[in-house]
């Protein structure tokens, strides 16, 4: 999505040619916002129109409607054509990423899928965007849209329940304080920005922020906003916590995660875990609903309708034959699918560590046996030997990853830049190995049990332990560490 240095940014159709991703299912059933699918959308224009789409942009749309400090070029250099004009490149703010009690500044990021976010602007261009869309696209003299295209635009184009927002044209729907809003939110990796029209208010409001906390803004501003100033077409009363909902609230309990996801590549168990939601039981007859965005509480209106207290957020959930198969939020870019204990994000992790510790304390058996001298064949002492370099490349295996992720997680800046990073690369060599003396261990198995010269305890011992192998193999296949996937 990001890059640190300009001699990495492809090209846009090339880079649409590199890294095109696998189709994963049908189309037209499951959300799942795709920035990919933004960028395609930007080709497909410049294709059409025989331009590069920063040049489209610039005279269909930036350049009538006055936005003399927006582009969608970067400041690239000179060996790349027409970057960002120096007059710009001066005005350009500086990312922030918060570090031990102080804001650390970072370069510019970028964004080599032009059309989904590589557009730098300011507040003030964005409200002549703002106007041109509330009014039926024009606006101080200049038409970049007929009024038929904006309301074709603006209208609702899918949703999966009637009961939620839905999604218009490059707009996504939400409801604040009982209006209809449509806008579009966004990130980087220093920027978070959110631009929302309420029509029926004749009002749009744009807010950007140059640090990589200022999800809180995001989030509550324009209810904040509009609370404040307008009245409140909420139709529905506050909802309030029935308590004979506790008797039900269990069958929603769960792991639950994002259709926006990485299924394919090796990205798979990190993307999961940023997105998994955890849904548990409140005390008082509410569905709690954690994420890495905080936590939100969520009361019953109707048969699987739940609406969020103290908030606008709605959620429907989806059963199947009596089970919760997943549930439908109020952004209508992606739903959440419920998933099994072998498939969280947190109990994978916490499984791979659990292993390591056993096949550490594994070396630790096999030297406190060093001077015992039991009797074994020459078949059983290979698989004893074959066992104990998988558990050694088990417990490396895990160590590299954990020392990886404590890297990535203090400077998350490198783990988009220069992904896959080295050191992962590294572990997932480690991985391989590990695959194949597990193999071997498992292989030996049988001589073992023929031969029959250890004691019982220590065949099932060392049995637990090849099962112990296999089991890590197959988490690490399931979740793409198993070979170099996506690189």
């Amino acid at each position: 999505l990001f890059e640190g240095e300009p001699r990495n940014v492809l090209p846009l159709a090339d880079y649409l040619r590199t890294y095109r991703p696998a189709r994963v299912r049908p189309p037209g059933l499951v959300p799942a916002y795709s920035n990919y699918g933004s960028g395609l959308a930007g080709q497909i224009v410049a294709n059409l129109a025989g331009v590069p789409f920063e040049d489209y942009a610039e005279r269909h749309l930036l350049g009538p409607l006055g936005m003399d400090h927006s582009t969608f070029r970067e400041p690239l250099g000179e060996h790349h054509a027409k970057p960002m004009p120096q007059a710009l490149e001066k005005l350009v703010s500086v990312g922030y990423r918060r570090v031990g009690g102080r804001y650390d500044p970072g370069g510019f990021e970028f964004v080599p899928l032009v059309p989904a976010g590589a557009m730098s602007t300011t507040a003030l261009d964005m409200t002549r965007w703002m106007l041109a869309h509330l009014n039926q696209g024009s606006w101080n003299g200049a038409q970049i849209l007929r009024p038929e295209t904006a309301r074709r635009m603006h209208g609702q184009h899918f949703s999966m329940d009637p009961a939620l927002p839905g999604l218009a044209h490059g707009w996504i729907e939400s409801r604040v304080h009982g209006y209809r809003t449509i806008g579009h939110g966004g990130g980087t990796i220093h920027f978070l920005s959110n631009l929302q029209l309420v029509p029926e208010l004749d009002l749009g409001v744009f807010v950007s922020t140059n640090t990589n906390t200022g999800g809180q803004v995001m989030e509550h501003f324009v209810r904040e906003l509009v609370g404040r100033y307008f009245p409140s077409r909420e139709q529905e009363a506050t909802p309030r916590p029935s308590p004979a909902f506790r008797e039900q609230a269990e069958r929603f309990a769960g792991t639950y995660l994002s259709s926006r996801r990485a299924y394919t590549s090796s990205e798979k168990p990190i993307l999961a875990a940023a997105s998994a939601v955890a849904i548990t039981p409140g005390e008082d007859g509410t569905l709690v609903v954690s994420s890495p965005l905080g936590e939100q509480r969520f009361v019953e209106v109707a048969p699987l309708l739940f609406r969020e207290i103290d908030g606008d957020a709605r959620a429907r959930f989806l059963e199947v034959d009596g089970e919760i198969t997943g549930f439908l939020p109020s952004i209508p870019i992606l739903v959440y699918e419920r998933v099994g204990l072998t498939k969280s994000p947190l109990l994978q992790f916490a499984f791979l560590i659990a292993a390591g510790l056993v096949f550490a304390l594994s070396w630790v058996g096999a030297w406190l046996r060093r001077r015992r001298g039991t009797q074994q064949t020459p078949a059983e002492s290979w698989a004893n030997l074959a066992l104990l370099a998988s558990a050694a490349v088990w417990v490396l295996f895990v160590v590299v990853t954990c020392l990886v992720g404590l890297a990535a997680a203090d400077d998350y800046r490198q783990t988009f830049y220069d992904y896959p990073l080295p050191a992962f690369v590294f572990a997932l060599t480690i991985a391989l190995f590990g695959a194949f003396f597990t193999a071997a261990s498992a292989a030996g198995l049988l001589p073992i049990w023929k031969a029959r010269s250890w004691p019982l305890p220590r065949r099932i011992r060392h049995t637990l332990l090849v099962a112990l192998a296999l089991a890590t193999t197959l988490l690490l296949h399931d979740m793409n560490w198993l070979g170099y996937h996506g690189f």
